[in-house]
């Protein structure tokens, strides 16, 4: 709101936007384009913040510590006391597996990291049932922005006006643009990071900067001709955000401008123009459901995961209705009790008590992480086969070369993953080479080069060497192809899962593969084709843990099944390419994981598969004579 000057139409946008981020949650189908609500919330809050600096910096007043402190009054206690209810049930509900990941999420939350944990757990809903603070990574981007806005205005206001919006709109036309180069990545960067998002709370930055100078210079101070459309159009632009953008395009993008453009357009207004927008937006109820709509957003994410891993379908009417009851009664409440009251400092009346009270229940959050980490997802909580079941996951690797590596080497297609003495001249270099059906045989083929002096090498993206029906780029398998040559590598491994390749007969994958096969033997390269492992519902340990807790079976599969889905198939190709070159070879785990009828996913404690198609540790190495003949070839 514009300082002493309160819009309660700003209070229904936010009801808007939160409404429309959960009813997305709740079903894509009901709102296919609502998770915009949250870049309608960045371009409030730019404009919100921004409406309270820019003044007190002109009327020299503004006092960086001050401001601080406001946020904590306005953010920490209700996020907090979510996080402690979130954390208590997440101990009783979550898996040993969800449970450490929810831990490193909590971990970083006082210090609004937690934006940079889900980028590195990767795409946006995978499992996001499992991640009941997923949603506190626009909290992150928001605290984050506050840390550099105020401090960026405070130094730029003694300049020339021109040169002062000159700087702001420089630095927002950079973010915009990081936005546009990052969104085409499959990594999620331009989604989860400030430098890709600051320009949606610069936006609402800008605005606020506009309006204020349009009202001190009583320019257009009457509603007329194009501004009296301006609230139309902006309902406009979010009702075609909410109805025609979906969470499969590219975002945000220059899609993203949609709703950008339309909350300004609304924000857009002046305290005395009315318009039909405002009337609505403005109305009690509206006003209300905006009042709390930060406990709703924090809120309503928990209360889904959770009904999702009780395995509640929250997706029927009846329990859209409980769903929404029950984030708007803890939510009033939350509001009633203390955020208002802490806001108003009715509660925690001096700083020094509110900060007492916020690092006291920091620290025991932090207590809390830090214990369920050492104890890998407080796997205490269960005994025998059952803890073997649900440890399946702390016994895998799936890290692909570490976040060091790729925070150091962005551009780096390949990384090193077992070096050998510079004295052993003669040592191999084996790549290998593939999507996480490589990289889950990484720790196995580590022990296995360092036995034998060797290098092993792993490509850095999560990526196959072809690109058909992938989300990586050409230019990827074309760098890793080239690091091969500059290198002098030896061998390559090729290990990838090939989806739907045997079902639809394409030629995409085989013409692929042939090539670049061809192309490493004319260089004297030798290849090794691994044949891929059984992949299905029933081997996932976590799928026999539920459906008997206390004595889990080990799931398997037909024989017949898995010959049928892949095996047989692509056994023949990789027989094809090995009969017409030389130093071609096949390396196949079939009979590691499947005897003459079935195939099978764990023996007795030992669990080979770590979900439906990826081998744990423990099933790495149980294969690891397949590889053998790798390093073993001169």
């Amino acid at each position: 709101m514009l300082k002493n000057n309160y819009r309660s139409d700003i209070d229904g946008l936010r009801a808007v936007a939160v409404l429309s981020v959960i009813f997305f949650h709740i079903n894509p189908l009901f709102l296919p384009g609502g998770f915009v609500g949250v870049d309608i919330f960045f371009v409030i809050s730019g404009f919100l913040i921004t409406s309270l600096v820019y003044q007190d910096l002109i009327n020299q007043k503004f006092c960086l510590k001050a401001f601080y402190l406001k946020r904590i009054r306005r953010i920490f206690p209700v996020l907090l006391l979510i996080l402690v209810a979130t954390s208590i049930i997440s101990f009783f509900i979550l898996t040993p597996e969800h449970l450490y990941a929810y831990a490193k999420t909590l971990l970083v939350q006082p210090l609004s990291l937690q934006n940079f944990v889900f980028l590195s757990e990767g795409e946006y809903f995978l499992k996001s049932d499992s991640k009941p603070l997923l949603h506190t990574w626009s909290l992150a981007v928001e605290e984050q922005f506050y840390l550099f806005w105020p401090v960026l205005l405070y130094f730029l206001i003694h300049l020339r006006p021109l040169s002062f919006l000159s700087i702001l709109v420089s630095l927002l036309l950079a973010s915009f643009s990081l936005n546009l180069v990052f969104s085409s990545s499959p990594e999620m960067i331009a989604f989860y990071l400030l430098p890709t998002r600051a320009w949606e709370l610069a936006v609402g930055g800008l605005t606020a900067i506009a309006l204020l100078y349009f009202q001190k210079n009583k320019k257009i101070v009457s509603s007329n001709g194009l501004m009296n459309l301006l609230p139309f159009i902006g309902v406009l632009l979010l009702l075609g955000s909410f109805i025609f953008l979906n969470s499969k395009m590219q975002f945000p993008g220059y899609v993203a401008l949609i709703p950008v453009l339309g909350t300004v357009c609304i924000l857009f207004s002046f305290p005395t123009w009315h318009s039909l927008v405002k009337q609505i937006l403005a109305s009690k109820w509206t006003v209300k459901i905006g009042l709390i709509s930060y406990s709703l957003y924090l809120w309503h994410w928990p209360i889904l995961a959770f009904l999702t891993q009780l395995e509640i379908d929250k997706t029927t009417w009846y329990m859209v209705f409980v769903i929404l009851t029950l984030c708007f009664i803890l939510s009033a409440a939350s509001y009633r009790w203390l955020e208002r009251p802490i806001i108003e400092k009715k509660l925690f009346q001096s700083n020094r008590s509110l900060l007492t009270f916020v690092l006291s229940l920091v620290v025991l959050l932090m207590v809390f992480s830090v214990h369920i980490l050492t104890s890998k997802g407080a796997s205490y909580r269960y005994d025998g086969l059952t803890a073997a079941y649900l440890g399946a996951m702390f016994d895998s690797q799936k890290n692909r070369c570490g976040p060091v590596f790729r925070v150091l080497h962005p551009k780096t297609p390949v990384c090193e993953l077992s070096a050998t003495p510079s004295e052993l001249k003669k040592s191999q270099k084996v790549l290998l080479w593939g999507n996480s059906h490589a990289d889950m045989w990484s720790q196995a083929l580590i022990s296995l080069a360092e036995k034998n002096n060797d290098v092993l090498l792993l490509n850095a993206r999560n990526c196959r060497a072809t690109v058909s029906a992938s989300e990586c780029k050409a230019t990827i398998p074309q760098s890793v192809f080239q690091y091969v040559l500059e290198n002098k590598i030896s061998d390559v491994i090729f290990a990838s899962s090939w989806p739907g390749l045997f079902q639809t007969n394409t030629t995409d994958y085989e013409y692929e593969l042939s090539q670049i096969v061809g192309q490493l033997q004319a260089k004297n390269i030798r290849v090794w084709l691994l044949v891929d492992i059984p992949v299905a519902q029933a081997l996932d340990p976590l799928l026999a843990y539920r459906k008997n807790p206390q004595q889990p079976q080990a799931g398997s599969i037909p024989l017949q099944e898995y010959q049928a889905k892949s095996y047989d198939a692509e056994l023949a190709f990789y027989q094809s390419l090995a009969a017409q070159y030389q130093q071609v070879f096949i390396l196949n785990p079939k009979d590691v994981f499947c005897d003459n009828q079935r195939c099978w996913s764990a023996h007795a404690d030992q669990v080979w598969y770590r979900d439906s198609g990826h081998v744990s540790n423990t099933g790495a190495l149980k294969a690891i004579a397949v590889f053998e003949p790798v390093f073993q070839s001169e």
